[in-house]
């Protein structure tokens, strides 16, 4: 065995102090390597640091459970290539991620959009029909559509009637809403 298929099967030894050493050895031996495939691959140095200790955690863990198995002679080459397959495979998760939450932001900056003009357009029109509303369906409506977005149990508590009153008092407005507008 060479020095490196040494160190690989130390640190799957049961002895966690010897362990903890030949993965010591092993990080020195690699980190260098993997931080710079780490960098190639993000060209940011923070996260390619980030990037290699987890790989590096991942390959500790990796090779204490039995995962990498020695098959081949050239024993560093397979353990590189073990090591680069674990940070692709990291940096393909965290593109994946990044875009999926671009993607919730992007739409959520669009619905907030649709959601400031339509607040805008409701209190234009609840503006205009507060003279044809009862009190209550004023003040329902103006919990509902406000600022706060009460449910129609937290009006109903506030009001003091029930859900079903208050959904007929938001019925009527918004009957009343829809007349305005198709004068």
């Amino acid at each position: 065995m060479t020095d490196l298929s040494e160190l690989i099967v130390e640190v799957a030894s049961d002895d966690q102090a010897s362990s903890e050493r030949a993965f010591a050895e092993l990080d020195s031996l690699f980190r260098p390597k993997v931080r710079a495939g780490a960098f190639r691959l993000c060209v940011d140095q923070y996260y390619a640091d980030d990037l290699t200790q987890e790989v590096l955690f991942r390959a500790f863990k990796g090779l204490r459970s039995g995962r990498y198995v020695i098959r081949s002679s050239s024993v560093s080459h397979e353990f590189s290539g073990w090591l680069f397959r674990i940070l692709r495979g990291l940096w393909i998760d965290q593109v994946r991620s990044t875009q999926q939450r671009r993607l919730r932001e992007k739409t959520w900056a669009k619905s907030n959009q649709r959601k400031g003009k339509m607040d805008e357009r409701i209190k234009t029109v609840l503006t205009n029909i507060s003279d044809s509303l009862t009190p209550r369906q004023r003040l329902v409506a103006s919990f509902r559509y406000g600022v706060e977005k009460a449910t129609l149990v937290t009006i109903a508590k506030r009001v003091g009637c029930s859900r079903e009153t208050v959904s007929k008092d938001l019925r009527r407005v918004r009957d009343e809403a829809v007349a305005y507008q198709n004068k």
